[in-house]
């Protein structure tokens, strides 16, 4: 990757949904070679997809959770398959160190997330966090300091 895809990653994720032409303007490259250069990060997985960020409040989930699971490591086909399979959770996370996973979840009620942590408990034992508010979150990776000079 060179300095001009680095210019388009972080152009694309401010806003995936600039035309070939606005970008490549801000480039100063024609609409084809734009789209060119596009198309290869599309083909080598740098770009992996095209996402809409989606307030989970607007839709009814009025509650973010972290769900730390520990279990068994056998079990562990059986928790990706879980945590697949529940559209509440939206991440799940193998990590190292506390637990084996770290799920992130939504729910619309306390209710509800209580009903999903019973759920995963089937599977291990939980340790839940319930956000109270995100000061911050990063929604596009930047390059590294002087990449993109």
């Amino acid at each position: 990757m060179d300095k001009i895809d680095l210019k388009i990653l972080h152009a694309l994720q401010q806003d995936a949904r600039l035309s070939y032409r606005e970008l490549g303007r801000r480039l100063a490259m024609s609409s084809p070679a734009t789209a060119e250069r596009v198309r290869k990060l599309e083909i080598a997985k740098i770009i992996t997809g095209y996402h809409a960020r989606i307030d989970p409040a607007a839709l009814g989930y009025h509650v973010e959770a972290l769900m730390t699971v520990t279990y068994p490591s056998h079990l562990s086909r059986r928790m990706y398959k879980l945590a697949q399979s529940t559209p509440e959770i939206v991440e799940c996370l193998h990590v190292s160190g506390h637990g084996s996973v770290v799920l992130r979840v939504f729910a619309k009620s306390t209710g509800q997330l209580e009903q999903l942590m019973l759920k995963v408990q089937q599977i291990g034992t939980t340790e839940t966090s319930i956000v109270l508010s995100v000061p911050f979150r990063r929604t596009a990776l930047e390059p590294a300091r002087g990449q993109l000079e």
